[in-house]
């Protein structure tokens, strides 16, 4: 397993082996619901920037870059809650729904920003 899978995966396992780790209420949780997030995201974005050149030969046009950038900061607001509810206590199985919303709409960018250009030709 390379670098790229192993970083991705330890990131998205931070707030799960924290909590289940540290005491309630330690510095730790704090740290990590904000860091996990922001880590992850800024890794995504490095990696689908090479996909976004990879899809339209290194010339993204605006819309891509701007679909892109959305979609980047859309996964964001994902692990951002995602990662605070993980150590809330007690909260119900609707507090998940907008988390869920968010990333179906982050599919939806996402896709749009990397979908092959028509002019494109693959072997």
């Amino acid at each position: 397993m390379t670098l790229d899978g192993v970083l991705p995966v330890a990131i998205a396992a931070s707030p799960f082996l924290v909590r289940y780790t540290v005491r309630d209420g330690h510095v730790l949780e704090v740290a990590v619901a904000i860091l996990a997030p922001v880590l992850a995201a800024i890794l995504r974005a490095a990696i689908g920037v090479h996909q976004l050149d990879a899809v339209t030969n290194g010339k993204p046009n605006i819309t891509r870059q701007i679909l892109f950038s959305m979609a980047i900061v859309m996964l964001l607001l994902v692990e951002i809650f995602v990662s605070t509810l993980q150590f809330a206590q007690n909260e119900p199985l609707s507090s998940w729904f907008l988390p869920a919303g968010l990333f179906f709409f982050y599919l939806i960018l996402i896709q749009n920003a990397l979908r092959p250009d028509e002019t494109t030709q693959y072997v």
